[in-house]
């Protein structure tokens, strides 16, 4: 059985991040991991060296709302108790909590919702977005809101 604090520990070591750092970043030598985008490619090499279904461990991570190696480092070590069973997790996820709470959001621009790509073309056309607009499960674009759901946790 594999806890997530040895995926933590791990992490730590292959992002060379100091612990006693406020420097959550990258260091040097995986700048160009950081720059060309996020990547899980440290998770999924832990996964596979102890035999975890990657696919499983993935999910419950992106319904934490984390999106790389890095996002593990940065927030799950402060949401996800490190002596938790990677696959037999007894917490909630976010996700899970948005659902069962009904807490649901989505993009507005100029005070109309949007899909969230829309979202995106907008704010890169210059348009003023309003990103996380509470709304209900049923809304157009509607998707759980990771954020507020955060707070129940």
């Amino acid at each position: 059985m594999v806890r997530y604090q040895e995926l933590f520990d791990y992490l730590k070591v292959r992002l060379a991040v100091d612990e006693g750092s406020d420097d959550s970043g990258a260091p040097e030598k995986y700048a160009e991991i950081v720059a060309a985008g996020y990547t899980w490619d440290f998770t999924e090499e832990f996964a596979e060296k102890h035999g975890l279904f990657w696919g499983e461990l993935a999910q419950i991570l992106e319904d934490m709302g984390y999106n790389s190696d890095e996002d593990v480092l940065d927030f799950a070590v402060r949401h996800i108790p490190g002596h938790e069973i990677i696959g037999h997790e007894s917490f909630k996820t976010p996700r899970e909590i948005a659902v069962e709470k009904g807490l649901f959001c989505h993009p507005h621009v100029d005070g109309k919702s949007v899909s969230w790509h829309e979202a995106f073309r907008a704010q890169e056309a210059g348009l003023r977005v309003e990103w996380k607009v509470p709304c209900t499960q049923d809304a157009p674009y509607a998707k759980p809101d990771l954020d507020r759901a955060v707070g129940y946790m």
